[in-house]
C-alpha cells in the first residue's frame, strides 16, 4: 500500500508596539501606550489512508497591555467605586486625572480532523465526508482597570472593571457527516447532498443541525435546486457573563469655591445581569 503523506509545522513569534503617545494642549492631555506579543504554533497535513485525511491543530497564546491617562475638568459629584446606595459626596478638582488599562491574554486552541472515502458503482459516484472538530479559547488577563477618581456620569449606565479572567472559557466540540452521490444517466444528472452536525458548545448547549439539497440538470438547458439546513449560533461569553453594570445619578448638587460649603447627594445603583439562560440563535434555509 503506498502511503502519501504531507505536513507542515510552522511557529511565529509576534510582537508589536506603538509606544508612548502624548496629546497636550492647554485644556487637554491624554497619554497612552499599547503593547502585544506572543506567540502561534499549528500543525496541517493530509494523509492517503483509506481514504483521504486531513488534520490540522494549532495552540497561541497572547498578552495584550493598552493604558491610557485622561485629564478631565470638573467639578463634578464624586461617585463611590463599588457600593450601592445614596449617600453624600465631594467634588472632583477642577482638573483631575483618570487612567483606565486594559490587560488582555487569551489563549486558544483548535484541532480538527476529517476523513474523505470516495466510491463508484455504474451510474453512481458516492462521497462520505467524516470529521471531528474542538476549539478552546480563554482570556486569563486582568480585564480592564481603572483608578483615580470616579465621577458622575450623567445619568448613564456604564461598568467600573471588567475581569477577564473571570469569565468561563468558550468551548466547542463537534462532529458532522456528509454523504454526497452524483448520478448521471444520457443527459440527466441528479445530485443529492445529506448531512448533520452535532455541536457541544460551552459545556450547556447541545445542537443538532441537518442539512439537504438535491439538485437536477438537464444538459444546459434545464437545472433547478432544493435546500433545507439549521444553523446555529451561540451566544458569546461577554453576553453571558457581562459583570456588573452601575448606574450614577445626581440627586443634589451645590458648588462652592469653599469645600466646606459644597455639597452633592448621589444615588450608585449596580445591577449584575444574569443572563445564563440564553440559548443559542437558531436559522433555517430553505
Amino acid at each position: 500500500m503506498k502511503l502519501n503523506w504531507t505536513n507542515t509545522t510552522s511557529l511565529t513569534l509576534n510582537y508589536s508596539g506603538d509606544g508612548e503617545k502624548t496629546e497636550e494642549d492647554k485644556t487637554d492631555y491624554n497619554h497612552s501606550s499599547s503593547t502585544n506579543y506572543g506567540a502561534n504554533f499549528s500543525i496541517n497535513g493530509s494523509l492517503e489512508f483509506l481514504g483521504h485525511i486531513n488534520y490540522s491543530a494549532s495552540a497561541s497564546i497572547s498578552k495584550q497591555d493598552t493604558k491610557s491617562e485622561i485629564m478631565g475638568s470638573g467639578p463634578v459629584p464624586l461617585v463611590s467605586i463599588d457600593s450601592s446606595g445614596t449617600y453624600k459626596t465631594g467634588y472632583s478638582p477642577v482638573s483631575f486625572m483618570t487612567s483606565r488599562r486594559v490587560q488582555g491574554e487569551p489563549v486558544n486552541l483548535y484541532a480538527r480532523t476529517e476523513a474523505t472515502q470516495s466510491l463508484e458503482a455504474g451510474n453512481f459516484h458516492f462521497d462520505f465526508d467524516t470529521g471531528i472538530e474542538y476549539s478552546y479559547n480563554k482570556n486569563r488577563g486582568k480585564g480592564l482597570i481603572t483608578s483615580g477618581d470616579v465621577v458622575s456620569s450623567a445619568n448613564l449606565p456604564g461598568s467600573r472593571a471588567l475581569n477577564f479572567h473571570e469569565v468561563p472559557a468558550s468551548t466547542m466540540l463537534a462532529v458532522y457527516h456528509e454523504f454526497n452521490t452524483v448520478y448521471i444517466q444520457n443527459k440527466w444528472m441528479y445530485k443529492a447532498r445529506l448531512g448533520g452536525r452535532y455541536d457541544y458548545m460551552n459545556k450547556r448547549y447541545n445542537l443538532f443541525s441537518p442539512r439537504l439539497s438535491t439538485a437536477i440538470k438537464y444538459n444546459k438547458e434545464f437545472e433547478i435546486h432544493a435546500a433545507y439546513g439549521i444553523s446555529y449560533k451561540a451566544p458569546s461569553m461577554l453576553t453571558l457573563y457581562p459583570g456588573p453594570v452601575y448606574y450614577d445619578g445626581t440627586n443634589m448638587s451645590h458648588f462652592n469655591n469653599n469645600p466646606l460649603e459644597s455639597m452633592a447627594i448621589v444615588t450608585t445603583e449596580i445591577y449584575e445581569p444574569e443572563n445564563d439562560h440564553l440559548k443559542p440563535s437558531k436559522g433555517k434555509t430553505l
